[in-house]
């Protein structure tokens, strides 16, 4: 073998030898750009993923605000009507006694009094209903009757020197009562 086939196979070699390391770096720079270009996909996804939960996170407390404000607007608009409600039927009272049912009414006020009065008490009701009053609490002579402009539905025992105080009046009753009848008030709740 003559020294130019053993050049020119020497060549050849080297020749392979750089296809093959160039082959090899090429696949390497290949496979690098992959791997890198997952990672950085798979980095964007998490990314994306925390954003969207961010997203959805500010989206959920948005909506819980905007729910709780309008069920807040719901019950100051309900207790408005109710207290327009309260106030309305407050100012039917002096006329109810005033109205045909006085008489029954003035039985239960004065029957509720005596019942918690005792035998002598200090009994102040309005001007109108003095006479009534009166009428009816005749058989107690402990129980003086005067009118009191400032008692419009109903009467007004005090005893003891004015420290025990027992209304008998239609507002005090409705007093009592509103727990219960604006509950009763109240619009059925519609199903969501």
């Amino acid at each position: 073998m003559a020294i130019g086939d053993l050049l020119g196979a020497l060549e050849r070699e080297a020749a392979a030898e750089v296809a093959a390391l160039g082959a090899a770096a090429r696949a390497d720079a290949a496979r690098r750009t992959t791997e890198a270009a997952a990672r950085r996909a798979s980095h964007c996804e998490v990314a994306l993923d925390r954003c969207r939960a961010a997203a959805q996170a500010a989206t959920d407390a948005a909506l819980a605000d905007a729910a709780r404000r309008g069920r807040r607007e719901v019950l100051t608009a309900r207790a408005a009507a109710l207290d327009r409600l309260r106030a309305a039927v407050a100012a039917t009272l002096p006329a109810l006694l005033a109205g045909p049912d006085r008489e029954p009414l003035l039985d239960q006020l004065t029957a509720a009094l005596l019942a918690a009065t005792g035998a002598t008490a200090a009994v102040r009701c309005a001007p109108a209903l003095v006479d009534g009053v009166a009428a009816r609490l005749a058989a107690h002579p402990g129980l003086r009757v005067a009118p009191d402009a400032t008692i419009t539905t109903g009467m007004v025992a005090e005893r003891d020197g004015g420290r025990v105080v027992i209304d008998a009046t239609l507002t005090s009753l409705l007093h009592r009562l509103w727990p219960r009848l604006r509950l009763e008030a109240r619009p059925a709740e519609r199903a969501p």
